[in-house]
């Protein structure tokens, strides 16, 4: 489960990177060129890394949850379960004989 979350984070934030490199380009080609600095407004190094570790850190952060609740499920009511589906075939086989 926490494999899973991990791997949808990643893909969303690689979506989200997809659209904020298309839509820098739409607002770059919106904008006049007289806007000082309009050269430097893009992505760099620094936003990839952020959002990978954003992407990360809140996959792990919601693939916790689940995960944990899985571990922890209860043994003995799941053995007590099995033993009566146990027991239950084992009636059921004497009463047809």
């Amino acid at each position: 489960m926490l494999t899973e979350s991990l791997l949808l984070s990643l893909i969303g934030g690689a979506f989200g990177l997809v659209l904020a490199k298309f839509g820098t380009a739409a607002a770059l080609a919106a904008v006049p060129r007289t806007l000082p600095r309009s050269e430097d407004i893009g992505l760099d190094p620094r936003v990839l890394l952020f959002t990978l570790a954003i992407s990360a850190l809140a996959g792990i952060v919601f693939g916790l949850a689940p995960a944990w609740k899985a571990v922890r499920g209860s043994v003995g009511g799941t053995l007590s379960e099995s033993g009566r589906a146990v027991a239950g075939a084992r009636a059921a086989r004497r009463q047809s004989l």
